[in-house]
């Protein structure tokens, strides 16, 4: 909480606003921000869980629910990792800047994919980046 940092190009809003000339910030907006004397704990949830795609009507084939897990940013998830690489396809992602960290993996994980050893890899990625933290 408080005045939190901005480092992703994505937030153009923030930098916008900033730079208006007729935005005024709300008081109360401003005063939470700067709000370094209490703690506060978010519970709040965005999203769902890959796993209960289900329990939504999303099935693991479907481009459309690709979208949405793709919103929790489950690229590589065990269970949608073989729907991204049909993604990637059949948007031509491979070649948007967007997705350069997947492009140099490109071969690689359509030849996972045919093995049926995506999700495998997904998991020791997984693994990998809880051990690391």
């Amino acid at each position: 909480m408080g005045t939190g940092s901005y480092t992703a190009y994505e937030f153009f809003s923030v930098a916008l606003f900033a730079m208006s000339e007729n935005y005024r910030m709300p008081r109360i907006l401003f005063g939470i921000g700067n709000d370094v004397q209490a703690t506060y704990i978010n519970r709040q949830r965005m999203g769902h869980l890959t796993e209960d795609a289900a329990k939504w009507g999303l099935t693991y084939d479907d481009l459309e629910a690709a979208m949405v897990f793709f919103s929790n940013s489950d690229f590589l998830h065990p269970k949608s990792a073989a729907l991204t690489i049909k993604a990637f396809d059949a948007f031509d992602w491979w070649n948007h800047e967007f997705h350069n960290d997947f492009k140099s993996f490109r071969k690689i994980l359509h030849i996972l994919r045919k093995l049926g050893l995506l999700p495998l890899m997904a998991r020791l990625l997984a693994r990998k980046r809880h051990l690391s933290r």
